[in-house]
């Protein structure tokens, strides 16, 4: 979080262009107050680097240094001080992200570490349009504690929800599967050419080139039409011998509330990549198989703990065990 932070203060830093490339110069004396905040940090002289903070937002004015001014004061249990350094951060911002989400994830923490939750609730509440997953997670330990399960519950539901799909009146719709975007539009022209409407020319194309039936799973998974996209992704399954088209199929046997059936084809399924595999877990827990879905993630990790998919395995562990502390 340190160095995030760090990496963000830009203020007064020389800019020089040399044999086209481009130099910057953070000026000696700061950098030698950033070094001697560091040194203050590793032996947990919090106060001590807290003054050097305190200099060097007066001399640049970077949020970053504010930003670590809140850190401090929690770490030698100033809560309210802390409180206070996230709030400007948060007032002075003007919408920037990179300086905005660090300091609710401040706040967050300051709340759980003063057992003052409900400010934090009040302040992450007042944000939560703008509030990344892992920060719902964190609200909704600051619920927790607050004694507030069922909020808890819906937050943790919410954050790993959003991991899975998109929601569209209250509905949770999963991901679709198709051929790319180059190859969808190599489809769609020869259509137009052979039948001169998209949807026939497809349907005629798909009995000489069965990737055409995913373009039109594809295209009745756009229009949310369940029975169609099913049908195609079946027909793309025996054809093609896809096992992502047969995932797409239990994806359209669970958005048709045959959740059995689905799970039929789950468990026959066999997936190899992580990336595979985190669309295979996100499905069983649709399916309602929660414990399924965890084993499906802890093979991720187990198997490729280098992934990026191995980090969001985790991740959503972490919050399907949440779930369990507050059924």
């Amino acid at each position: 979080v340190l160095l995030f932070v760090l990496g963000m203060c830009v203020a007064e830093m020389q800019v020089s262009v040399d044999g086209g490339k481009i130099k910057v110069v953070i000026p000696p004396e700061r950098d030698a107050l950033e070094s001697k905040a560091d040194s203050l940090i590793e032996v947990g002289d919090y106060s001590g680097a807290l003054e050097v903070y305190r200099e060097l937002y007066e001399e640049f004015g970077d949020l970053g240094y504010l930003l670590l001014q809140g850190y401090c004061y929690r770490k030698v249990g100033k809560f309210g001080e802390a409180f206070r350094a996230y709030g400007d951060v948060l007032s002075l911002s003007e919408g920037r992200w990179d300086v905005s989400i660090p300091a609710l994830s401040g706040i967050g923490r300051t709340a759980l570490e003063s057992g003052n939750y409900g400010k934090g609730i009040e302040i992450l509440e007042g944000h939560r349009g703008e509030l990344p997953d892992s920060l719902i997670v964190l609200l909704g330990d600051i619920y927790l504690k607050a004694g507030m399960r069922q909020e808890a519950r819906q937050a943790y539901i919410y954050a790993l929800m959003d991991r899975i799909g998109v929601f569209e009146e209250g509905v949770l719709i999963p991901g679709c599967y198709g051929v790319v975007p180059e190859e969808r539009r190599r489809f769609e022209e020869e259509a137009y050419l052979k039948a001169g409407e998209l949807i026939l020319g497809l349907e005629e194309i798909s009995s000489e080139e069965p990737e055409a039936s995913l373009v039109l799973g594809e295209m009745a998974w756009e229009g949310r039409d369940w029975e169609v996209a099913l049908r195609w992704y079946q027909m793309a399954w025996k054809a093609l011998g896809d096992p992502m088209a047969e995932l797409q199929v239990a994806k359209a046997l669970v958005m048709l509330g045959r959740n059995e059936e689905a799970l039929e084809v789950l468990r026959g399924l066999e997936l190899e990549g992580p990336g595979e595999m985190i669309e295979l877990s996100g499905t069983f827990w649709l399916a309602g198989d929660v414990q399924g879905a965890g084993q499906v993630l802890d093979e991720i990790v187990e198997k490729y703990p280098q992934s990026p998919d191995a980090c969001e395995a985790m991740f959503r562990l972490e919050v399907m065990e949440r779930l369990k502390a507050v059924r």
